[in-house]
């Protein structure tokens, strides 16, 4: 957890991101309810984006992996869930607001305060940064 929470606080520091155990619990609660999170997974980030700040969209790096939620306009919408394995295996990639997070499975950042193309080189720090720990 702290190791995760390093990477992502080094590479982006910017409105909308929160460290466990500082996060709202209303947006936590909010990405929960959306991203189907379950009560045993532990919130270690969550990335707020919408443009009012409700968390209803948004993304879950978790005990488990990666959970977002995205509204009709991504290009995969609604709930995501996508394993640690899987995560650490993908080829991360981005068109637009679009960000593969694992072959068939996108990430919106539309209503983000940070640029997709910000959040890339987040993750990929996060898959530099943590594959010597997934051995």
């Amino acid at each position: 957890e702290k190791e995760i929470i390093r990477i992502v606080d080094e590479k982006l520091k910017k409105d909308g991101i929160h460290f466990a155990p500082n996060i709202p619990a209303k947006k936590a609660k909010n990405l929960t309810k959306h991203a189907h999170i379950p009560s045993d997974e532990k919130i270690i980030v969550l990335w707020d984006c919408t443009v009012f700040g409700s968390a209803d969209n948004g993304l879950a790096i978790t005990t488990k992996g990666l959970r977002c939620h995205n509204d009709w306009s991504g290009k995969t919408s609604g709930a995501q869930f996508v394993t640690w394995p899987t995560f650490m295996s993908t080829s991360l990639e981005y068109s637009s607001y679009d960000l593969k997070i694992s072959p068939g499975i996108y990430w919106n950042t539309a209503g983000a305060s940070t640029s997709t193309s910000n959040f890339l080189e987040c993750l990929k720090a996060l898959q530099a940064g943590l594959g010597p720990f997934m051995h």
